[in-house]
């Protein structure tokens, strides 16, 4: 019976304690809870710098990799060479690809001019040096090395003085004035020189009136100097010619069809088969044609005014004459260059004889805007039947040296008039008008294309190109005289 309290004792005591030990947790339970979150974030460190560590060493691994490939990609040209050699080769191939197919698009062209590019049969062994640039002529006549003289020079200047002292320029321009058929005394040339052991004097031949300033003998006597001239100057001679050879060649072009012919061309029908003669042609008359500076001289003298004239009140009234042309020839050009044959005359000709692509004449032809071609100014003055206007452009497009047109003007001041024939006129003179003709005149930029070469593509002085206006030029030309408006 004794042992019972003792057991009851013993459950109050372990009570106690547990009580107590309950009161400690209680009373110690933010250091306990502090202690095990330090613990768990411990832990939680432990296992995140680890991961941590692994997938820095796996960027690392990643990383070294990728420098020593390109380290084993670096061309060893330098820091400033492209890291894929084989990249570097790929694009230049395509590079030189592209300009193989820009050059065949340049020979192209240039092949389309090299019929026009023939010399007289006298000097014909200066063709391939005329054909150069004046530096590249400069390099080939130097002696070569350990020779006191050039042979070739020599050759050159024996041949300078066969141009000079033969009718070369003579037979050049007669040559050039043929194909254009021009109105004159049957049985003579353009020079009024007899041909073909044709009796002269009896009758006119001929269906194109030429009226521009420059007569044949004119043009010709504008390149003929009193000393021998260089060779600069016999190359700007033939260019003028080609150049004039190309003109001519659009105007014979047109008017180897009649007017009627044209005009079914035009509407998609057959043309009828019918003869040219001076009533049907498309260009009666050719009041001004020049290039270059003698053009550029003209057009800033003439301005941009469209001529617009009342008509008469009775419209067979005050028409003698008017096949003619009140306004034929319509004035010259205030540019000259001497005919001595100088150095000072060939710098003078040579200076703004070319046009940049803002249309600006080129003061140093020896740093040219464009090494793949040369751009010249031109301008022509007709009287032809205005219909046939896009026929005139699109046989300057298509020939042989293009001819880009920037500006057509049209004289109105004769259209819809009835015209008699100027009894007064000569027969050389006379020629029959429609109430369709009209005086057009056409300002454009010719292109001269240069030799082709790769080495040469983009190398002009013009550092951008692409930006080009496509109007006339807006400055005049050096020795060109106080110009004064008509």
């Amino acid at each position: 019976m004794a042992e019972k309290p003792a057991a009851a004792a013993d459950k109050a005591d372990n009570v106690k304690k547990k009580a107590s030990g309950a009161d400690a947790l209680v009373k110690h339970h933010f250091w306990i809870l502090g202690a095990g979150a330090l613990i768990a974030a411990a832990v939680v460190w432990w296992m995140g710098t680890g991961a941590l560590a692994e997938q820095y060493e796996k960027d690392k691994r990643t990383n070294d990799q990728a420098f020593t490939i390109a380290k084993m990609l670096k061309s060893s040209g330098g820091k400033n060479t492209p890291p894929n050699e084989s990249y570097k080769k790929t694009t230049d191939a395509i590079g030189n690809t592209l300009a193989e197919n820009v050059k065949g698009g340049w020979e192209s062209l240039y092949k389309r001019q090299t019929d026009l590019f023939t010399v007289n049969d006298k000097v014909k062994v200066l063709k391939d040096l005329i054909l150069l640039e004046p530096d590249e002529r400069k390099t080939l006549l130097q002696p070569k090395e350990g020779e006191t003289s050039s042979r070739l020079a020599s050759n050159v200047a024996a041949m300078i003085q066969t141009y000079h002292n033969n009718q070369v320029l003579e037979e050049d321009f007669a040559a050039l004035f043929e194909p254009l058929n021009i109105r004159r005394v049957k049985g003579t040339n353009a020079f009024g020189r007899p041909v073909g052991g044709q009796p002269v004097g009896e009758g006119v031949d001929g269906i194109l009136l030429w009226k521009a300033p420059y007569s044949p003998q004119q043009l010709m006597a504008r390149y003929d100097t009193s000393e021998a001239p260089s060779i600069d100057r016999i190359a700007v001679t033939y260019e003028d010619i080609w150049t004039f050879r190309s003109l001519f060649g659009i105007i014979a072009e047109i008017n180897k069809r009649p007017i009627n012919s044209w005009l079914a061309v035009m509407n998609g029908e057959t043309p009828p088969e019918l003869p040219v003669d001076q009533g049907n042609v498309p260009i009666k008359r050719v009041d001004f044609c020049d290039i270059a500076q003698y053009a550029i001289s003209a057009s800033n003298m003439e301005g941009d005014k469209v001529q617009l004239a009342a008509a008469p009140s009775d419209p067979l009234a005050g028409t003698e004459g008017l096949a003619l042309g009140d306004d034929a020839g319509a004035g010259g050009s205030a540019f000259t260059v001497g005919t001595t044959g100088s150095a000072e005359e060939d710098a003078q000709l040579l200076k703004d004889r070319y046009l940049d692509g803002r249309n600006t004449p080129v003061p140093d032809p020896s740093n040219p805007p464009f090494t793949e071609f040369k751009q010249m100014f031109v301008q022509i003055r007709v009287l032809m039947d205005q219909r046939l206007v896009p026929v005139l452009i699109a046989q300057c497009a298509n020939a042989p040296l293009p001819l880009e047109t920037r500006q057509i003007k049209l004289a109105l001041d004769q259209v819809d008039v009835v015209r008699k024939v100027d009894a007064s006129a000569n027969a050389v003179e006379k020629i029959e008008q429609s109430p369709h003709d009209a005086i057009v005149t056409l300002r454009g930029v010719l292109y001269i294309y240069t030799i082709p070469a790769v080495d040469k593509l983009g190398r002009g002085s013009d550092a951008e190109p692409i930006k080009r206006d496509f109007g006339i030029p807006k400055q005049g030309v050096s020795g060109a005289s106080e110009l004064q408006a008509f």
